[in-house]
């Protein structure tokens, strides 16, 4: 398995997105060793498939002008059955989202249990815990992870 941890991981996602030809994308590691790249967002099919090939969790965050970001997160090594934790800033869309989230800007502190679920799972998460229905992933904008 590749080194994802620390700068490498950024290395590595920097190398996906050039390989894919995205040699305009931007790549920085931000806290806790989190990975953030920005791509053209009309090219978001692309990035999504590169970072697809890579071992390392991902999630698509909020496009910001006319780019989409993503955050990719280290390998977590846990020792037994450690639970871990992610906090979000999301926001909950849709016509028939509870009056009490539209417009508002959520945060949640998520916890998550190696060898169950990473944080790919967290769009599922947010909709779960904020609307009672895991399936309604495409009504949750990822803002930020840390």
């Amino acid at each position: 398995m590749p080194d994802t941890t620390s700068s490498a991981l950024c290395v590595t996602v920097d190398a996906h997105l050039n390989t894919g030809g995205f040699t305009e994308a931007t790549v920085h590691q931000g806290r806790a060793g989190i990975v953030f790249a920005q791509v053209p967002a009309a090219r978001h099919t692309w990035a999504t498939f590169a970072l697809g090939r890579l071992d390392a969790p991902y999630v698509r965050l909020t496009d910001v002008g006319s780019h989409a970001r993503y955050a990719v997160f280290p390998t977590y090594e846990p020792v037994e059955d450690d639970v871990y934790y992610r906090t979000v800033r999301y926001q909950v869309f849709g016509d028939d989202v509870p009056y009490q989230y539209r417009g508002k800007e959520l945060h949640l502190t998520v916890p998550l249990r190696p060898w169950i679920e990473d944080e790919r799972a967290l769009p599922r998460i947010l909709a779960e815990t904020t609307l009672k229905d895991g399936t309604r992933v495409n009504t949750i904008r990822i803002l930020s992870v840390e």
